[in-house]
């Protein structure tokens, strides 16, 4: 999972037809990409299962490491995080411009995949670029930590520089050497590509005035600007300590189905015979057995039968760990309880997990308002500074939608404008294009009844005064 040569690559600045201030730049992004790059490639191989047992003792056996032992708990420690951050669109006055440049659909689309790249990686990046001859105007792209890095700028609290590696090449040194590389900057998006031993670049003037790359980051701080990966040090341990008491299990269970029996006073010959049929032996029902040469009868037992309950303590009492360190509940990692637990207790299980969630889509949140400004600065809008624009993301607690009509209801009958919001709706469980239907006809039917009342009204007005009659005196 490592390479071979931990040597960084880096260009000169004759290789590349740059000044000597980017060539800089460049050798300090490419440097940031390949220290990390080991450690990026170690968290995707837990979050895909790609890891062996780990020999705790030199007196394991090499058939106990070779039995293809598999744990899915890195990919439920990051999935079960990524499947409560679920982008649903933007609001907004400037949504409805945002979703002519760019679909909302291909946003919600590349920010799951980029959701899962953060919780396994630290961060994953989105990159803005403009398309070129037929391609869309603008493009959205992103990036995992295995392809991508970044410089932060402590001052500004965003990036200061950033490249994404497009295309990679191995040397004879084992070496990763990037042969294409783009590269944001505050004043410039560069396109490099290596021809030979030499790197021609084309140079886009960025006028946004900041790097059009935007991180999003699994719980960042002050000492690790882009986060940390939720496959961490103890999440791994756990993992790697749950491998082993598999490889163990396994092993355990030949000898816990396949019962251990002796006998006694076996002459050497049908010893010989016997061990030659193992299988047809513990196969039998019957175990015929004559007098050995001097007439003595063998003595047939057998030895007390395994048990596997230790092991499954053992790989209980670790899933409890591992469910703790990850803030996910019991049963993702396949513990189950007999009894029945009642809502409230499901609940509580959850609580870590919803607050987790409601992090990550606050950060996510505010990377993907940037990116949706940096998208409307592409396109040419001149208010994409102030432009109005919010992520909306799908209800971290995931109720029904039995839970959520209800809850929709009571409202409207506290305030009956609610059912003219598009989250009304929504609650109810509709779609935005059925939504968009529904307020639509609702329109169309307000106006038509507006226009009745008023021909209603016009036509009274008109009538003449009835004239009295003689019993229409007033009694006063």
């Amino acid at each position: 999972m490592t390479q071979d040569n931990p040597t960084l690559y880096q260009v000169s600045p004759s290789m590349m037809d740059l000044d000597a201030d980017e060539v800089d730049v460049f050798n300090a992004l490419l440097a940031e990409w390949q220290r990390h790059l080991s450690s990026n490639i170690r968290n995707e191989a837990y979050y895909r299962g790609k890891v062996k047992p780990v020999a705790v003792d030199s007196s394991m056996p090499k058939e106990l490491l070779d039995l293809g032992i598999v744990s899915g708990w890195g990919g439920k420690c990051v999935d079960v995080l990524a499947n409560r951050s679920v982008l649903e669109g933007f609001d907004g006055e400037d949504a409805a411009t945002l979703e002519s440049i760019v679909p909302i659909s291909s946003l919600i689309e590349l920010y799951e995949q980029a959701v899962t790249s953060e919780l396994t990686d630290s961060c994953a990046f989105l990159t803005v670029s403009k398309g070129m001859e037929g391609e869309p105007a603008v493009i959205v792209s992103a990036h995992s930590a295995l392809d991508a890095a970044a410089i932060w700028d402590e001052r500004k609290k965003r990036i200061k520089a950033g490249i994404s590696v497009v295309d990679i090449d191995v040397d004879k040194g084992g070496r990763r050497v990037p042969t294409w590389v783009n590269m944001y900057t505050d004043r410039f998006t560069y396109s490099c590509r290596k021809v030979g031993e030499t790197w021609k670049t084309d140079k886009y003037e960025n006028k946004l005035g900041r790097p059009l790359m935007e991180p999003l980051r699994y719980r960042p701080s002050l000492t690790r600007p882009f986060g940390k990966s939720r496959i961490s040090k103890t999440v791994r341990s756990l993992i790697d300590r749950a491998l082993c008491v598999g490889s163990r299990t396994e092993i355990t269970a030949t000898f816990y189905t396949w019962p251990m029996r002796y006998l006694l006073g076996v002459d050497k010959k049908t010893a010989e015979e016997m061990s030659k049929r193992k299988v047809e032996m513990y196969a039998d029902s019957m175990l015929l057995v004559t007098p050995n040469k001097n007439g003595d009868t063998p003595q047939l037992g057998q030895l007390s039968q395994m048990t596997m309950q230790p092991h499954i303590d053992h790989l209980e009492m670790l899933g409890k760990q591992f469910a703790s360190e990850a803030c996910i509940p019991l049963d993702e990692v396949g513990i189950v309880f007999d009894n029945p637990t009642s809502s409230e207790a499901m609940f509580a299980a959850q609580q870590r997990l919803i607050v987790e969630a409601e992090h990550v889509n606050r950060m996510n949140g505010i990377a993907l308002g940037n990116v949706a400004r940096m998208v409307l600065a592409a396109a040419g809008e001149e208010n994409y500074r102030t432009a109005d624009v919010t992520p909306r993301f799908a209800d971290v607690l995931r109720p029904s939608k039995a839970a959520n009509a209800d809850f929709a209801i009571k409202v409207n009958s506290a305030a009956p404008s609610y059912s003219l919001t598009r989250q009304f709706w929504r609650d109810l469980g509709y779609a935005d294009p059925v939504i968009d239907e529904i307020l639509r006809e609702m329109r169309q039917s307000a106006i038509v009844q507006a226009a009745s009342q008023a021909a209603m009204q016009a036509a009274t007005a008109k009538q003449p005064p009835q004239p009295r009659g003689e019993g229409d005196e007033h009694i006063g």
